[in-house]
């Protein structure tokens, strides 16, 4: 990574992040229980 960054020594890599696409569609999401029955208000 260093060497494709073209970093230094003292250099440190603290993540790495991808960015892109896919061309599948997403998927929809699933709720087991209802917020409500999660949350508590005080």
């Amino acid at each position: 990574m260093q060497d494709y960054l073209g970093l230094r020594d003292e250099d440190k890599v603290m993540g790495f992040l991808y960015l892109g696409y896919t061309e599948e569609a997403p998927r929809t999401g699933r709720r087991v229980k209802p917020l409500e029955d999660k949350v508590k208000w005080m």
